[in-house]
């Protein structure tokens, strides 16, 4: 549930939270008279902090609630993967850094202080993409030679890793033997 329904944004505006919401656990700021849509916010970039127990992240600066249930989307696919408490873990690395993309929403409580709600959030450890041919492939240390950069394939649970062909078929690792001399696209 979102705090852009309008049950769930007359809640807030009382300080009550709407069924399967986190109270809010973020300061609010102090915001000008808002226009239409102005409470809309959209953010991309580096994971600054993430807290499960208050249900929060923040990114580029802005702390946003992250309401109770809402999973986080680390395949692309618009669907959630991942809890916050995923996404936290320290072990097998931390997601501090990576980066978040996210839509969510301000609610202007009385006195004109504004805090922020997140509808849909997409996590990747890195956004970094490199075009080029395929000059070497070494399956037992898992990496390979694009370009001159040596690639190795993500193994965190947390956030999918598949070798994809021409034809947006998941191929194996292994496969990338045979595709050494073609262009390809690596992204992560």
């Amino acid at each position: 549930m979102s705090l852009r329904t309008p049950l769930a944004a007359a809640l807030a505006l009382l300080g009550l939270a709407a069924p399967g919401l986190a109270a809010a656990a973020c300061p609010q700021i102090p915001a000008p008279a808002l226009g239409v849509d102005a409470e809309l916010l959209e953010l991309e970039g580096p994971l600054q902090a993430v807290d499960p127990v208050g249900r929060t992240i923040t990114v580029l600066g802005t702390c946003v609630d992250v309401p109770v249930g809402m999973l986080l989307d680390t395949s692309g696919d618009g669907v959630g993967d991942i809890t916050l408490e995923q996404l936290a873990a320290t072990t097998p690395r931390t997601a501090l850094g990576g980066t978040i993309a996210l839509t969510g929403a301000g609610v202007v409580a009385p006195g004109g202080l504004i805090s922020y709600a997140a509808d849909a959030i997409y996590f990747e450890f890195a956004e970094h993409v490199v075009v080029g041919p395929l000059l070497n492939f070494d399956a037992a240390a898992g990496t390979f030679l694009v370009g001159g950069t040596t690639v190795r394939m993500n193994t965190d649970p947390r956030v999918p890793a598949d070798v994809i062909d021409a034809g947006a078929n998941v191929i194996s690792f292994a496969d990338l033997a045979d595709a050494i001399g073609t262009s390809v696209a690596v992204e992560g």
